[in-house]
Protein backbone atom coordinates (compact mmCIF):
# COMPACT_ATOMS: atom_id res chain seq x y z
CA UNK A 1 0.00 0.00 0.00
CA UNK A 2 1.41 3.39 -1.03
CA UNK A 3 1.74 6.27 1.42
CA UNK A 4 -1.07 8.10 -0.38
CA UNK A 5 -3.34 5.07 0.03
CA UNK A 6 -2.44 4.86 3.72
CA UNK A 7 -3.40 8.50 4.21
CA UNK A 8 -6.69 8.09 2.34
CA UNK A 9 -7.56 4.94 4.28
CA UNK A 10 -6.81 6.60 7.60
CA UNK A 11 -8.81 9.73 6.72
CA UNK A 12 -11.76 7.60 5.68
CA UNK A 13 -11.60 5.80 9.02
CA UNK A 14 -11.69 9.01 11.07
CA UNK A 15 -14.19 10.78 8.79
CA UNK A 16 -15.78 13.31 9.37
CA UNK A 17 -12.99 14.43 11.71
CA UNK A 18 -10.13 16.69 10.59
CA UNK A 19 -6.46 16.06 11.39
CA UNK A 20 -3.40 18.30 10.99
CA UNK A 21 -0.21 17.20 9.20
CA UNK A 22 1.75 16.88 12.46
CA UNK A 23 -0.78 14.50 14.00
CA UNK A 24 -1.23 12.65 10.71
CA UNK A 25 2.52 11.98 10.54
CA UNK A 26 2.47 10.64 14.12
CA UNK A 27 -0.60 8.49 13.49
CA UNK A 28 0.91 6.84 10.40
CA UNK A 29 4.49 6.69 11.75
CA UNK A 30 5.93 8.91 9.03
CA UNK A 31 9.47 9.91 9.94
CA UNK A 32 8.91 13.57 8.94
CA UNK A 33 6.00 15.97 9.05
CA UNK A 34 6.99 17.05 5.56
CA UNK A 35 5.98 13.62 4.25
CA UNK A 36 2.36 14.01 5.33
CA UNK A 37 2.35 17.64 4.17
CA UNK A 38 3.50 16.70 0.65
CA UNK A 39 0.98 13.86 0.41
CA UNK A 40 -1.99 15.92 1.61
CA UNK A 41 -1.10 18.75 -0.79
CA UNK A 42 -1.13 16.32 -3.70
CA UNK A 43 -4.40 14.71 -2.58
CA UNK A 44 -5.94 18.16 -2.20
CA UNK A 45 -4.85 19.11 -5.72
CA UNK A 46 -6.57 15.94 -6.95
CA UNK A 47 -9.68 16.88 -4.91
CA UNK A 48 -9.53 13.59 -3.02
CA UNK A 49 -9.45 15.32 0.36
CA UNK A 50 -10.49 18.62 1.93
CA UNK A 51 -7.94 20.77 3.75
CA UNK A 52 -9.46 23.92 5.21
CA UNK A 53 -8.47 25.57 8.49
CA UNK A 54 -10.20 23.45 11.13
CA UNK A 55 -9.73 22.17 14.66
CA UNK A 56 -7.57 19.02 14.61
CA UNK A 57 -9.43 16.29 16.45
CA UNK A 58 -6.20 14.96 18.01
CA UNK A 59 -4.23 18.00 19.20
CA UNK A 60 -7.14 20.41 19.33
CA UNK A 61 -5.26 23.20 17.49
CA UNK A 62 -7.00 25.31 14.86
CA UNK A 63 -4.85 24.89 11.74
CA UNK A 64 -4.92 23.50 8.19
CA UNK A 65 -6.33 20.00 8.67
CA UNK A 66 -7.29 17.20 6.31
CA UNK A 67 -10.52 15.28 6.01
CA UNK A 68 -11.69 12.59 3.60
CA UNK A 69 -13.67 13.99 0.65
CA UNK A 70 -16.62 11.61 0.51
CA UNK A 71 -17.89 13.26 -2.67
CA UNK A 72 -15.11 14.38 -4.98
CA UNK A 73 -17.39 16.96 -6.55
CA UNK A 74 -18.24 18.52 -3.17
CA UNK A 75 -17.00 22.10 -2.84
CA UNK A 76 -16.73 23.50 0.65
CA UNK A 77 -17.06 27.27 0.95
CA UNK A 78 -13.96 27.65 3.10
CA UNK A 79 -11.83 25.07 1.35
CA UNK A 80 -8.51 26.57 0.24
CA UNK A 81 -8.42 24.99 -3.25
CA UNK A 82 -11.31 27.06 -4.66
CA UNK A 83 -9.95 29.61 -7.13
CA UNK A 84 -10.36 30.86 -10.68
CA UNK A 85 -7.66 31.19 -13.32
CA UNK A 86 -10.05 33.20 -15.49
CA UNK A 87 -10.00 35.97 -12.87
CA UNK A 88 -6.24 36.37 -13.39
CA UNK A 89 -6.47 36.12 -17.17
CA UNK A 90 -9.05 38.91 -17.16
CA UNK A 91 -6.60 41.36 -15.55
CA UNK A 92 -3.70 40.66 -17.88
CA UNK A 93 -2.06 37.40 -16.80
CA UNK A 94 -0.88 35.09 -19.59
CA UNK A 95 0.97 31.81 -19.77
CA UNK A 96 4.74 32.25 -19.93
CA UNK A 97 6.00 28.72 -19.30
CA UNK A 98 5.74 25.45 -17.41
CA UNK A 99 7.86 23.32 -15.12
CA UNK A 100 9.70 20.17 -16.14
CA UNK A 101 12.14 17.64 -14.72
CA UNK A 102 15.26 16.95 -16.79
CA UNK A 103 17.58 14.31 -15.34
CA UNK A 104 15.90 14.86 -11.95
CA UNK A 105 16.65 18.59 -12.18
CA UNK A 106 13.73 21.01 -11.89
CA UNK A 107 13.65 23.78 -14.48
CA UNK A 108 11.18 26.18 -16.15
CA UNK A 109 10.59 25.84 -19.88
CA UNK A 110 9.65 28.63 -22.30
CA UNK A 111 11.59 31.40 -23.99
CA UNK A 112 9.00 33.97 -22.86
CA UNK A 113 10.41 33.70 -19.34
CA UNK A 114 13.70 35.26 -20.47
CA UNK A 115 11.86 38.26 -21.87
CA UNK A 116 9.47 38.78 -18.95
CA UNK A 117 10.18 41.81 -16.77
CA UNK A 118 9.74 42.01 -12.98
CA UNK A 119 6.17 40.94 -12.43
CA UNK A 120 3.49 39.14 -10.48
CA UNK A 121 3.38 35.42 -11.28
CA UNK A 122 1.30 32.33 -10.55
CA UNK A 123 1.72 28.55 -10.70
CA UNK A 124 -1.32 26.56 -11.77
CA UNK A 125 -2.40 22.93 -11.78
CA UNK A 126 -5.36 21.93 -13.93
CA UNK A 127 -6.35 25.62 -14.13
CA UNK A 128 -6.29 25.93 -10.35
CA UNK A 129 -4.13 28.67 -8.90
CA UNK A 130 -1.71 26.94 -6.54
CA UNK A 131 0.75 29.74 -5.77
CA UNK A 132 1.09 33.50 -6.33
CA UNK A 133 4.27 35.56 -5.90
CA UNK A 134 6.02 38.70 -7.10
CA UNK A 135 9.57 39.57 -8.05
CA UNK A 136 11.61 42.72 -8.67
CA UNK A 137 14.01 40.78 -10.88
CA UNK A 138 13.55 39.30 -14.32
CA UNK A 139 11.05 36.49 -14.02
CA UNK A 140 13.44 33.79 -15.23
CA UNK A 141 15.89 34.73 -12.46
CA UNK A 142 13.20 34.27 -9.81
CA UNK A 143 12.24 30.92 -11.37
CA UNK A 144 15.87 29.84 -11.08
CA UNK A 145 15.54 30.19 -7.28
CA UNK A 146 12.78 27.59 -7.36
CA UNK A 147 14.85 25.41 -9.70
CA UNK A 148 17.76 25.27 -7.24
CA UNK A 149 15.70 25.18 -4.06
CA UNK A 150 18.50 26.12 -1.67
CA UNK A 151 17.58 25.21 1.90
CA UNK A 152 18.73 28.63 3.09
CA UNK A 153 15.92 30.21 1.05
CA UNK A 154 12.94 28.92 2.99
CA UNK A 155 10.12 29.73 0.56
CA UNK A 156 12.09 28.79 -2.56
CA UNK A 157 13.08 25.46 -1.00
CA UNK A 158 9.51 24.67 0.10
CA UNK A 159 8.04 25.42 -3.34
CA UNK A 160 10.93 23.57 -5.02
CA UNK A 161 10.06 20.42 -3.08
CA UNK A 162 6.36 20.72 -3.90
CA UNK A 163 7.02 21.29 -7.61
CA UNK A 164 9.40 18.36 -7.81
CA UNK A 165 6.92 16.05 -6.09
CA UNK A 166 4.05 17.13 -8.34
CA UNK A 167 5.98 16.79 -11.59
CA UNK A 168 7.40 13.43 -10.49
CA UNK A 169 3.77 12.30 -10.26
CA UNK A 170 3.05 13.49 -13.83
CA UNK A 171 1.26 16.71 -12.90
CA UNK A 172 1.67 19.61 -15.32
CA UNK A 173 2.46 22.86 -13.49
CA UNK A 174 2.09 25.97 -15.64
CA UNK A 175 3.58 29.43 -15.04
CA UNK A 176 1.55 32.61 -15.62
CA UNK A 177 2.81 36.18 -15.46
CA UNK A 178 1.14 39.59 -15.29
CA UNK A 179 2.16 41.84 -18.16
CA UNK A 180 1.06 45.39 -17.57
CA UNK A 181 3.24 48.09 -19.12
CA UNK A 182 0.81 50.94 -18.38
CA UNK A 183 2.40 53.34 -15.85
CA UNK A 184 0.27 54.09 -12.80
CA UNK A 185 0.82 57.15 -10.67
CA UNK A 186 -0.74 58.77 -7.65
CA UNK A 187 0.31 62.37 -7.93
CA UNK A 188 4.05 62.28 -8.49
CA UNK A 189 4.38 58.82 -6.97
CA UNK A 190 4.66 55.73 -9.14
CA UNK A 191 2.46 52.82 -8.12
CA UNK A 192 3.88 49.28 -8.15
CA UNK A 193 0.89 47.35 -9.51
CA UNK A 194 2.20 43.80 -8.83
CA UNK A 195 3.06 44.67 -5.23
CA UNK A 196 -0.37 46.17 -4.70
CA UNK A 197 -2.18 43.19 -6.20
CA UNK A 198 -0.28 40.30 -4.61
CA UNK A 199 -1.71 40.47 -1.09
CA UNK A 200 -5.24 41.05 -2.38
CA UNK A 201 -5.10 38.13 -4.82
CA UNK A 202 -3.73 35.78 -2.14
CA UNK A 203 -6.31 36.82 0.46
CA UNK A 204 -9.15 36.48 -2.06
CA UNK A 205 -8.16 33.28 -3.88
CA UNK A 206 -6.21 31.59 -1.05
CA UNK A 207 -3.78 29.50 -3.19
CA UNK A 208 -2.95 26.39 -1.18
CA UNK A 209 0.83 26.64 -1.64
CA UNK A 210 0.78 30.16 -0.19
CA UNK A 211 -0.79 28.80 2.99
CA UNK A 212 1.59 26.82 5.17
Amino acid sequence: MSQEDKVLKYLSQINPNFICDDCLAKSLNFSQRQTSNMITRKLLADERILKPKRRCYRCGKNKLSSSYNTKKSTIENNCAHINHLDDLLSIGFSKVGEWELVNEQLRPRNEKLKLAKPTLYAFTLKRKIMYVGKTRRRLYKRMNDYSRGYEGQKTSHRIHMILKEMISNNHNIEIYGLHNEMPLNFGKFKINLPAGLEDNIISTIKPIWNIH
